[in-house]
This record gives structure tokens, sequence and C-alpha cells, in this order.
């Protein structure tokens, strides 16, 4: 497991190609944990169902990935936050209902859903993706 400061055996910065996109998860992302997790199991489900022979371990990578999850989990709790507001939402405070499209500083287009909670600042919006799921996520929003 890696840290900005001690980067760890599977270091994507230092792996990857020049051109090569990739995506980092911080330990303040609450969902961070949860993710790694996902990626595991589908990572050791491809990789051992073609095969089929078990008992299955899981790899290196693996381990070190749920290592991951649980230190995001201890950093967490030990930093709460507060975090900066990582969406904006153009016009109203959002209700319950509301389709939204949420915003962040870097101008992308955002993410489109329908809003199942507001706690404050704290939305939770459903968000279809590509292959037909739909995604529940938490953003800590403001109203521009």
């Amino acid at each position: 497991m890696g840290t900005k400061n001690r980067p760890g055996d599977f270091d994507c910065y230092a792996n990857a190609e020049p051109d090569e996109p990739m995506f980092i998860l911080l330990a303040r992302d609450e969902k961070a944990p949860e993710i790694v997790r996902a990626w595991v199991t589908k990572r050791y489900v491809a990789r051992n169902l073609p095969n089929d022979m078990g008992p299955f371990k899981y790899d290196e990578k693996e381990r070190e990935a749920l290592a991951c999850a649980a230190a995001m989990e201890k950093w967490r709790a030990a930093n709460p936050g507060p975090y900066p507001l990582d969406r904006y939402v153009s016009g109203e405070a959002p209700k319950v209902g509301d389709l939204v499209r949420l915003h962040n500083d870097a101008g992308d287009d955002g993410l489109t859903g329908r809003v199942v909670k507001v706690n404050g600042a704290l939305v939770s919006v459903d968000i279809p993706d590509d292959e037909g799921f739909t995604v529940q996520a938490r953003y800590l929003v403001k109203v521009v």
C-alpha cells in the first residue's frame, strides 16, 4: 500500500505509460474503500473463474488493495474533515425527486441523477451508468 510520501510496490505513477489515463482514490472519499474492495472482487473473479480450478487465493496486488481499503477507513476515522465541497448545483437547492446535474470546478459536464436524500449540504443522488445500473453517490454540494 502506498502513500504520497511512500509509494507502494504497485505505484501507478511509476508503472503508468507517459500518456496512460489513471484514476486515483483518496481516503477522504468515504466511498473509496468500498470501491477498492469492489475492484478486488471483480479482478479476483475475472482472474479465477475462467480456470475454475480452485482453491483460489488473492494475489499480491489484491492483498495490497484490501490492506489499502482498511488503511483508508482507519485514516478517515482519524481525519474526519471537513473536506472542500466537491460538487455544485446551478440554480435552487436540490430537493428529493429533482433531476440534477452535478458539476465540479474542473468544468466537466458533470453527472446527472435523481436526488433521493438531502441532509443539509450532503445530497444523495441515484446516477445511472452506461451499463444500465444505478449507483447511489453522496456529495457535499453548494448551490451557485
